[in-house]
């Protein structure tokens, strides 16, 4: 069964257009970003940038088989393109600490979603 988390991070003053610009940079290399997320067994990832009066986060939904196994994964790639995200996000994050205090309620998967990314 797949299991579902959201992750909030503060952004750096300043980095929301680094941040924007390696976004736009993965989803033109999406297929490297495929292989890695078969490799880390995750199904789906979700990215949105919350604006407050606080700062601007970073939050992520990621869908996966096993949420642990695929930070894990991604952790020990050999993959370019995951350590280049892990230099952007050092570099655009404040700490990389997870500041959503979000209590997983519910994940439904339709058995019959597609899986071709339509």
């Amino acid at each position: 069964m797949p299991e579902a988390i959201l992750t909030k991070q503060e952004v750096e003053p300043g980095k929301v257009d680094r941040l924007r610009e390696w976004m736009a940079e993965l989803r033109d290399r999406e297929d490297e970003v495929m292989e890695t997320f078969t490799d880390e067994g995750i199904n789906a990832e979700t990215v949105f940038l919350e604006h407050t009066d606080d700062g601007t986060y970073l939050v992520t939904y990621l869908d996966a088989d096993d949420v642990v196994s695929a930070f894990e994964a991604f952790e020990d790639s050999l993959h370019d393109i995951d350590h280049e995200h892990q230099s952007v996000m050092d570099e655009v994050l404040v700490d990389g600490t997870d500041v959503g205090k979000y209590e997983p309620l519910s994940h439904l998967v339709n058995p019959e979603r597609s899986n071709d990314g339509a």
